[in-house]
């Protein structure tokens, strides 16, 4: 009888999906294996001997939210665990119970990726089949915006790219795992995304679209297709997105700092209405105009190839990159005497 250690995926009537480590156990010509026993802080001696010590943290992990942890960590009075779970509403299990399991389910996916460790989709109560094992990507997966401006109104939808192959919400035998950061479970899959929150899929498992009426569609291209485009990759049918990436004026001037000494302060500005500071991360900033009925927006894209020729036309000028924006010239120490200001100035005239 071959047996091997696995993490199950099993939906819990009042938790949701949830991991657990399990015993497997497949018997000789059949498809499909048995659920030996379900590992857990009583038994995990037991087996020791033949766990690694990844295998080993994520039982424990797990075991954070076991029913009797989760008695131990949310109820303030005796009870049984039969009772606690006989009040908790929905609104406290997605408020209370949800975030704090979701939080060691991303610690196990952490470990889990790139292990060996097998993962399953639970389905029935003692077993497991093959076709259920589940394949866990390593790197993050992108979501794609799509927006189709017709007659009707505006069409919404998201759909998922990874590794350049795009894949369809929709139709699919799908679940999030996660919110945020968001896990989704999908086709015997699991994606993970890094800069978005599972609620905003949800709607596509079951909808190919979200219609926006005539009558909302400014609105909502003045919010949220804006937003969007500022912070995903948009795919745009029916309106242009125009990405401009201009030579910004770099401006480096005496600045005070929050510890009050004095430095060299580098900024660059796009417009009289953009300005960023050196190394820094920052959105997109997107212009809405619109013209005999044509939308168009126009993206911001800072230009990261000249910002660093200017940091480096510095560092060659003999400035030193003490954090973030700020810069001196070697050998110069910080202080906050005015005698620093003066020196900080001169060095600017000599190197205008």
């Amino acid at each position: 009888m071959d047996r091997k250690f696995a993490i199950a995926i099993n939906n819990h009537r009042i938790l949701g999906y949830v991991f657990s480590p399990v015993l497997l156990s497949r018997v000789k010509d059949k498809d499909f294996y048995i659920v030996n026993d379900r590992i857990s802080s009583a038994n995990i001696r037991h087996y020791e001997p033949s766990l690694d010590k990844d295998y080993t943290e994520i039982v424990k992990i797990i075991n954070e939210y076991s029913d009797n942890q989760l008695l131990k960590v949310f109820s303030k009075k005796k009870e049984s665990v039969q009772d606690f779970f006989s009040t908790v509403t929905h609104d406290f299990n997605a408020t209370l119970l949800r975030p704090y399991i979701e939080k060691r389910i991303i610690r196990c996916i952490d470990i889990l990726t790139g292990s060996d460790i097998p993962i399953y989709l639970k389905k029935q109560l003692n077993n497991v089949y093959e076709s259920d094992k589940l394949i866990l990507h390593e790197e993050n997966a992108r979501v794609i915006f799509n927006f189709k401006k017709t007659n009707e109104g505006l069409k919404y939808f998201l759909t998922i790219n990874y590794h350049d192959n795009e894949i369809k919400l929709t139709g699919k035998d799908a679940f999030i795992l996660t919110n945020n950061p968001c896990i989704v479970v999908l086709d015997h899959h699991i994606y993970r995304f890094d800069d978005i929150d599972g609620k905003k899929l949800l709607p596509f498992f079951k909808q190919d679209y979200i219609l926006i009426k005539k009558e909302a569609e400014r609105k909502y291209l003045e919010s949220f297709v804006r937003k969007a485009i500022r912070h995903y990759d948009v795919r745009a049918e029916g309106f242009e997105i125009i990405d401009l990436t201009p030579e910004p004026t770099p401006v480096l001037s005496v600045e005070q700092t929050l510890q009050g000494t004095f430095m060299l302060r580098l900024n660059f500005k796009y417009d009289e209405k953009t300005t960023y500071q050196a190394n820094s991360k920052s959105d997109h900033k997107v212009l809405l105009s619109e013209t005999n009925g044509q939308v168009t927006f126009k993206r911001i894209v800072r230009n990261a190839v000249y910002e660093n020729h200017i940091i480096a036309l510095l560092l060659k000028l003999g400035l030193v990159n003490s954090a973030d924006c700020y810069f001196l010239p070697l050998n110069v120490e910080t202080e906050t005497g005015m005698s620093t200001v003066f020196y900080l100035i001169n060095w600017l005239n000599e190197n205008s």
